[in-house]
């Protein structure tokens, strides 16, 4: 049985991006297709949107010094 950390097929998050919080409802524009967006720009931004509501997720570091 894996470990349940690693049970994604992934190593644990060492440590999240973000070392304040930031508003990211403003960057994001939503799952639909933009007027006159390609479906290959759509495909890049959804990725793009999604990594960054993962690292959002992921919290803020907070250091101990």
């Amino acid at each position: 049985m894996a470990h349940p950390l690693y049970s994604n097929g992934q190593w644990p998050r060492q440590r999240p991006l973000f070392k304040e919080r930031i508003k990211i409802s403003e960057m994001i524009k939503g799952p639909k297709r933009l007027e006159g967006e390609s479906v290959e720009d759509y495909q890049i931004r959804r990725s793009s949107e999604k990594a960054l509501v993962k690292d959002y997720l992921a919290g803020v570091m907070i250091s101990n010094v």
